[in-house]
């Protein structure tokens, strides 16, 4: 009857809506997780960026003295 078939795409609707919800979510988490990776890989680069002056700055002081 057209009640069911009216049950039935009510019912689709509602899954299909509950599925959005969901991968929405996912994206958002996803989103979220990509954001903080790349804040992360700007400390490890500024880090990098130290690490590598205060090694330059040593080698110079060992050269100072040895040289």
């Amino acid at each position: 009857s057209i009640s069911d078939m009216n049950e039935q795409i009510a019912s689709a609707v509602e899954q299909q809506t509950t599925a959005a919800d969901n991968i929405s979510a996912s994206l958002n988490r996803m989103s979220e997780s990509t954001i903080d990776s790349t804040r992360h890989n700007e400390d490890l680069q500024r880090l990098n960026q130290e690490m590598e002056s205060a090694i330059s700055e040593l080698d110079t002081g060992i050269q100072r003295h040895i040289g």
